[in-house]
């Protein structure tokens, strides 16, 4: 069964802005939809876009800030109520607009449409090569193949850079492994050789030493700086007392001036003082028990404590010397306590150490076990950890320099072995991409080939057609000779070249009339549309001839008819109005097209249309009239007649008076047809 458009109604899609059905006389093999500019020509055409294609129509042809999905539905009306339906023998198939795009319902079964719009001709006529390919691209090009195309170049130059960085990882290495080998005087009969001899190399032990030295250094670090520390504070502690002695010196030669004081009363007054402030109600003195007025008591011991002001300077003297040397003696404390805990901590790393720089000092480790165990530091194991740190320096100097010789063969080795391995696996990798490489070229070599000659194939077959359908339109004009190709060396890029008159290989766009391209562009679109047709194609041109003459229409109506038979349906919209007239006046195969006419849009009315009536059949109906207008009658019979004539005395090359205005009446047409020629005319009645 045929997939064929029986009808197509329209809810709230794009100028239907009210429900409208349009029936299609599937027994006609051309409907052809008539209306003015503005009447709802490419909605009708949209929406057999948005059911058969799943895309949305003219929408797509132009450039918008917003998605065509956004202005797909009337205005006014709720995205979500658009419905297109479309009723063929196969079925009755649902478009809605859904987030991703149009939905149909059932997904399978509905009519193929190939539909052609003027943009399409220009896209294909005025473009640029790679854009001309695109505009062709649903109809020659192969997805799965270029697809895998694409896949394989994509692997090849993948492959190809792999190949290249793996050359010049190992060259690299190369040259640095030959930089090394030459430092160390060429050992060995390659520098190769020499890199795996050394790569081979027990980094354990250089390891081991390096990791064993460096807690070491670390512990010599914090012994040296805190006897450091602890020498500071003793030596601070010492000038504390010193200074400490000189003034207990000073009082006592304060003292020795004045017989009747000392520091010691000078204490007692100052505490009597303190305690009688603090207890002015007190009746009687503290010490004698006798009574005494308060205020006289502190009065006296004033009087006292003055007199001895020398002295009391140099008693707080006295005090500060003492509490300085205090706070140094407990600092000296803790600074002893931190050296002997870090003197105890290296004499215990070091002890059990394996290092030759440490076992050719020979200490003497039973000595110093009280200070290696012990928990609490005691004054007389400082003297042991200062001896103990003394005998272990020797060694300091012989560990750092052993530890950077040792950290330097390790990083040179790790040096050696990563170029080693870096030229080992990228020389591997680079014989193997090498290969690969040539495999994944050779494969895209052939992929292309087939792919091009496959388009080149189908370019030479619609070339031929396209040439038998453009000779139908533009006989003896000079023009023709359509030749489509490949331009050499690309993906997708379609040159095109005609001939003019004499020349060849011509740009058709540089010598063509826009006519003759209009009429080019749609034989190349009807070719392909015929060299692919399944049987679920149909044809839609949509408003695609504007710029042809009265003898070119004809040609062109007649091309349409003897095509039609090729598809399942052809479906045409122009608002070209001789083309319309042609059909009225029964100047075209009338029996073998439906039209429809479209009539003035609105908002509040949408898209309507009629079915077109022709001249005939208006006459037909004025002489069946109950009440017969005779005027009307021979106004009609007048208007087919001179439709008829028009085209006898074309047809024929009758003589014809020049006129501006190429609308001839019906006495002009009359005197055209000479009385010879008269005579052979006949009247038949089918």
């Amino acid at each position: 069964m045929k997939a064929k458009i029986n009808k197509l109604s329209l809810l709230g899609f794009r100028g239907a802005t009210q429900p409208v059905e349009i029936n299609f006389d599937t027994t006609k093999p051309v409907s052809l939809i008539f209306g003015d500019n503005g009447t709802g020509k490419s909605t009708l055409i949209d929406a057999i876009d948005f059911v058969c294609n799943r895309k949305f129509g003219s929408l797509e042809d132009h450039s918008m800030s917003s998605q065509p999905k956004s202005h797909v539905a009337s205005l006014g009306q709720d995205s979500k109520q658009l419905k297109v339906i479309l009723t063929s023998p196969t079925g009755a198939f649902t478009a809605t607009l859904a987030k991703d795009g149009p939905v149909v319902s059932p997904s399978a079964g509905c009519p193929d449409a190939r539909i052609l719009r003027r943009s399409k001709i220009l896209q294909l006529l005025d473009a640029q090569p790679k854009s001309r390919f695109e505009a062709l691209k649903a109809f020659i090009a192969v997805p799965g193949i270029e697809k895998s195309e694409e896949a394989l170049r994509t692997a090849a130059r993948t492959t190809g850079d792999n190949y290249n960085e793996a050359v010049r990882a190992y060259t690299q290495a190369d040259t640095e492994l030959d930089k090394l080998w030459i430092a160390e005087n060429k050992p060995g009969k390659t520098a190769l050789e020499w890199a795996a001899a050394e790569s081979a190399k027990d980094l354990t032990a250089l390891e081991a030493a390096v990791t064993a030295i460096g807690p070491i250094s670390t512990g010599f670090h914090s012994a040296e700086t805190a006897l450091a520390t602890l020498d500071r504070n003793i030596t601070d502690l010492a000038t504390a007392r010193t200074t400490q002695t000189t003034a207990d010196t000073e009082q006592k030669k304060v003292e020795a001036k004045q017989s009747q004081g000392n520091a010691a009363l000078l204490t007692l007054l100052q505490d009597a003082k303190k305690y009688v402030a603090g207890h002015k109600d007190a009746p009687q003195c503290p010490v004698c028990e006798q009574g005494v007025q308060t205020t006289d008591l502190l009065t006296r011991l004033d009087t006292r404590i003055s007199g001895m002001n020398e002295l009391s300077v140099a008693s707080a003297n006295v005090g500060t010397a003492k509490r300085i040397v205090e706070g140094k003696e407990s600092i000296v404390a803790q600074s002893r306590k931190e050296f002997c805990q870090k003197a105890k901590a290296l004499g215990n790393l070091l002890k059990p150490s394996p290092l030759k720089e440490v076992t050719d000092l020979n200490i003497q480790w039973a000595d110093y076990e009280n200070l290696l165990t012990h928990d609490q530091p005691m004054e007389e194991l400082e003297a042991k950890a200062r001896g103990l740190l003394q005998a272990l320096l020797p060694c300091k100097s012989l560990l750092a320099t052993r530890k950077q010789t040792d950290q330097k063969s390790i990083n040179q080795r790790n040096a050696i072995k990563g170029h080693y391995d870096t030229h080992t696996e990228k020389l591997k990798s680079a014989k193997s991409l090498e290969g690969l490489s040539q495999q994944l070229t050779n494969a895209l070599d052939i992929v292309s080939q087939q792919r091009k000659a496959f388009v080149e194939g189908v370019l030479e077959a619609i070339s031929g057609e396209v040439e038998k359908l453009y000779t139908k339109l533009h006989p003896n004009e000079g023009i023709g000779g359509i030749r489509f190709y490949l331009k050499p060396n690309t993906i997708g890029s379609l040159e095109f070249d005609a001939q003019f008159q004499t020349e060849s290989e011509v740009p058709p766009q540089a010598y063509y009339s826009e006519s003759h391209l209009d009429t080019l562009g749609i034989c190349v679109f009807l070719a392909l549309a015929k060299h692919f047709m399944t049987d679920n194609t149909i044809i839609v041109l949509d408003d695609v001839v504007t710029s042809v003459d009265g003898p070119h229409l004809d040609r062109f109506m007649a091309l349409l008819h003897d095509e039609a038979p090729n598809f399942n349906q052809v479906i045409v919209s122009t608002h070209y109005r001789p083309w319309k007239d042609r059909y009225r006046n029964a100047r075209g195969p009338a029996s073998k097209t439906q039209v429809i006419e479209l009539r003035f849009w609105s908002m509040e009315g949408g898209v309507q249309s009629d079915e077109a009536v022709t001249a005939i059949k208006e006459l037909r109906a004025s002489l069946a009239a109950a009440k017969m207008d005779r005027q009307t009658v021979a106004s009609k019979a007048g208007i087919q007649l001179e439709s008829l004539l028009d085209f006898i005395t074309y047809h024929y090359g009758c003589k014809m008076a020049r006129q501006i205005e190429p609308n001839y009446t019906l006495g002009a047409l009359a005197i055209a047809i000479e009385p010879k020629f008269a005579k052979l005319l006949k009247t038949l009645r089918p």
